[in-house]
Formats: C-alpha cells, structure tokens, sequence
C-alpha cells in the first residue's frame, strides 16, 4: 500500500468517526446510545481498514508506539490522515448544522 492510499483510508476512516461522534454528541441524549454509535462506529472502521493501515484515526495512538518502539516509520500516513479527516468532518457538521437552523 502506497502513502497517498494509507493516507486516504485514514482520511475517510476519521471522517467517518468524527462525523460518528459529533453527531452522537449533538443528536443522541442518552449516553449508552452515544457510545453504542461511536462504539460500533469505530468496531466497523477497524474491521474494514485495520488490516490495511492499522486503524489509527488518532495521531496520538499512533506516535506513543511508534517513539517507544523505535519504529517511525509511515508516521505520515497517521497525522496527516488523522487530521484532514477530522478537519473535513467538524467542516461537514458545521454546514449540516447551520442548515438545520442549530448553530
């Protein structure tokens, strides 16, 4: 798997949790059904990207292992990704708010 595709994956698999989470967070009142969605969310993300990247979705996941590790390799892959995702999401979930008259 080249950079630009783990990046990618990255992408999307943090888009995905982000717009997961902020939605359980804006929409769901009650906390078990908050973390059912996000929970199953993520279980979902990991099954179908972990055995491709790792499933990182969160930089500070990935550096901790990798420093104590020695092993820093593809650390691109779990920033950049991470945070473009995640950016793209808050982005989305602005828009689709002030749409909805809440924000």
């Amino acid at each position: 798997m080249t950079t630009v595709e783990g990046v990618s994956l990255e992408i999307v698999g943090t888009f995905v949790l982000g717009l997961s989470a902020l939605s359980a967070g804006s929409f769901l009142k009650s906390p078990a059904k908050q973390a059912a969605l996000v929970g199953s969310t993520l279980f979902v993300l990991i099954m179908a990207i972990g055995p491709l990247t790792g499933a990182s979705f969160n930089p500070a996941r990935s550096i901790g292992p990798a420093m104590f590790s020695g092993y820093m390799t593809g650390q691109l892959v779990y920033w950049i990704g991470p945070f473009l995702g995640a950016g793209l999401a808050g982005l989305l979930f602005g828009v689709l708010r002030k749409g909805h008259g809440q924000g």
